[in-house]
This record gives C-alpha cells, structure tokens and sequence, in this order.
C-alpha cells in the first residue's frame, strides 16, 4: 500500500473545519430544540461555557468526552461512523491483479464491470460484476487477499449481492464468487470452517472455473475461485489448492478432476 497521503494539508484542513462547523450547527440545535442555554448545559456535561460557545461555533474541536457528555446531557447518543461513497482511494495491492486476472479468464461473450457502486439499502463497492445476458445470470465478485474476519466478510459480500440483485432486471439469476488469494492462512482458514463457506458458496472450484472460462457450461452457482500471486501478477486456479477440501465436490457429487488435467502444481 501507499504510504503518500490522500489528502494534501490545505485539503485536510478544510475537511476539518466542514466537520467542526458540522458539529457545532448540531449540538447548538439539540441544545435551543431543549430549551436550555449555553450555561445550563455546560453546568450539566461538565464543558466550560466559553468552551462551549466555541464549539457551537465551529472554532473548537471538542473532544470525543466532551461530545460524549454533551450528548448525554442532550438526550442524544454519539455514533461516529464512516459511510462508504464512491469506493477506496486506497487498495489491497493484491486485489488489482487477482481481477485482471479473473477477467482475462473470462469467456469474451461476458460483460463485466470493476467497481460497481452500491448505495441502497448497503452503501459498499462490488470488486467485479459479471453479466451473462444469454442465459440472464448476474454474478457478483468479491476479491480477498485474506480473511481477517470471517463472518463480517461474508455478510457484507451478501448484503452488496443483495442489493445488487434488487435492482438487476427482474427474472435475472443471481450468484456470489469469491476470489481468494492462495496464501497459508487462507488455505488454514478454508479447511478451518469448509462448512461455513461452502454453505455461502456451495458450487466446485473446477465447476465454476470451468463456466467462467466458458459461458457455454452451465452455471453451477456460487462458488470460491483461487489466486496464486507472485511478483504482482496473478493466476487462477482451476481446482482448490493442494491440501483444501472447500470446493473439490459441489452438493455431495463425486470429487471433481482440475480443470487442467493431472499433474497439475496448485501451490
């Protein structure tokens, strides 16, 4: 990752005082909405009222105890969260490659789509959508180079699949692929809770793979593709990696052969 800054001073500096102005605006209208002034309420949280008055003003940054106390004061719950806009000016460096590689795979009659904005009813960015009009399906990519968290990882990949769904055509198949990045720990953590993650996405690697590459096969259904990465550039998988039972039979069916026949090194 980067270590430049996003944001230059002059530009950090203004979204400062956007927020402290923010802050000020909302705690001055709790506080005239409740009646009170300035003195009362700097007497029941505790902040001095000249300190106050700053902060409602927008020239002070009041701290995290001082909003908190305010807030209680108010009757009014502090949350600070940050809202997902137009997607991450900063990237997994693996996540670039492990795409390019997934749509180079691709059978040409695909359309896909990096980057797809997701504002409703979950604000997030879908790595990569992938549109097959002949046969109306819909799949929505998630790209991981580690599984730090299990299952937040996969209940967001299903709120944004979701939300996708909604707003594709009606009568439209919708289906999940998560590319994962062969690494130790992710092949530990498949094998870790194979049940967990072939319940969110049941199909065989070489099944999916197999119907990426081409469109004429039939779509399995949602499933786990892999990337090996080296030296920046990525290459799919056609089976799980050596060692990783999560996606070598799809619904109980018999063990699936590589896609790329035996002999095959999936490291």
């Amino acid at each position: 990752m980067s270590t430049s800054p996003i944001l230059g001073t002059r530009a950090l500096a203004a979204a400062k005082r956007d927020l402290q102005r923010a802050l000020g605006m909302q705690i001055r209208q709790l506080r005239l909405d409740a009646g009170v002034t300035q003195t009362a309420l700097g007497r029941v949280s505790g902040v001095d009222r000249s300190h106050l008055s700053r902060i409602e003003a927008g020239v002070a940054i009041p701290s995290l105890e001082a909003l908190i106390a305010l807030g209680a004061a108010l009757g009014s719950d502090l949350s600070v969260r940050l809202y997902p806009g137009s997607g991450p000016r900063i990237h997994d460096r693996f996540q670039a490659p492990m795409v390019e590689a997934l749509i180079r795979l691709l059978d040409r009659s695909f359309i896909v789509q990096p980057e797809v904005a997701i504002s409703g009813p979950v604000r997030g960015v879908i790595d990569l959508v992938v549109r097959d009009p002949e046969r109306s399906l819909v799949i929505a990519c998630e790209a991981q180079s580690e599984l730090r968290r299990l299952e937040e990882t996969l209940r967001r990949a299903g709120e944004k699949a979701d939300a996708l769904f909604a707003r594709s055509r009606s009568g439209d198949q919708g289906a999940q692929l998560l590319l994962l990045r062969s690494t130790a720990d992710t092949r530990a953590l498949a094998n870790r809770f194979p049940a967990t993650l072939g319940a969110a996405y049941p199909a065989a690697t070489a099944d999916v793979v197999g119907a990426l590459r081409d469109a004429r096969r039939p779509w399995p259904g949602s499933g786990v593709v892999w990337a090996r990465v080296e030296r920046g550039v990525a290459t799919i998988l056609d089976a799980p990696p050596r060692g990783v039972r999560l996606g070598r039979v799809s619904n109980g069916t018999p063990e699936h052969r590589s896609v790329a026949g035996p002999g095959t090194d999936y490291a």
